[in-house]
């Protein structure tokens, strides 16, 4: 990939940097506003719907620099010869996180997300069984037990932001999904560091 195209020419660090600005470009930085938008809720007085959709605050600049950073940190240290392999159990664990989200909460006031209402219809348990049986399979075929530790990292950091949202906003937001894809992919990265 280029991301370890990056590693071969720069030095780790620079490497980790250019590698989260690839993901976050092919992302298309849609995950890292909404990012911003989820940190600022708890800073920001006011309806929910302004806490949503305000910008430049405090609290998403913060809360974007702590999960950038560290998971481009993370990207720096991941090991040579699994490289690929963990950025891809990673990448698809945080878009479990995003399915795991929308299977756990519900939506703010006002807001019209036909994905939480699906994932909250009749095959809802269906729904999310296959979705981590896909993940399971492959971050155990790829990385091996490993990851099914960093696939379940990914399921369950959902939980949090599901509460963090609901605090903030009285619900899931479509910031919410946003930051669960970047919050997950840094826990799922840094749990790959830790079991490595």
């Amino acid at each position: 990939t280029i991301v370890g195209v990056f590693r071969l020419i720069f030095p780790a660090i620079i490497a980790g940097i250019l590698g989260l600005g690839f993901l976050l470009y092919i992302n298309g930085l849609r995950h890292t506003s909404g990012l911003m938008e989820f940190g600022n809720g708890p800073m920001h007085k006011g309806s929910l719907k302004e806490k949503a959709m305000r910008n430049g605050n405090a609290g998403g600049f913060v809360l974007a620099f702590i999960v950038l950073a560290s998971t481009a940190l993370s990207i720096a240290n991941l090991g040579a010869l699994r490289y690929f392999q963990d950025i891809i159990v990673a990448e698809t664990s945080a878009r479990l996180a995003i399915v795991a989200l929308a299977w756990i909460g519900r939506p703010a006031s006002g807001e019209n997300i036909p994905f939480v209402e699906k994932m909250h219809g009749s095959r809802r348990g269906a729904r999310i069984a296959f979705s981590l049986a896909i993940s399971l399979a492959i971050g155990v075929l790829v990385i091996g037990l490993g990851g099914l530790i960093v696939v379940l990292v990914g399921f369950l950091t959902p939980i949090i932001l599901a509460w963090l949202a609901s605090k903030s906003f009285g619900g899931v937001t479509g910031a919410a999904f946003w930051a669960a894809n970047d919050i997950s992919r840094m826990t799922c990265l840094l749990t790959i560091l830790a079991i490595s």
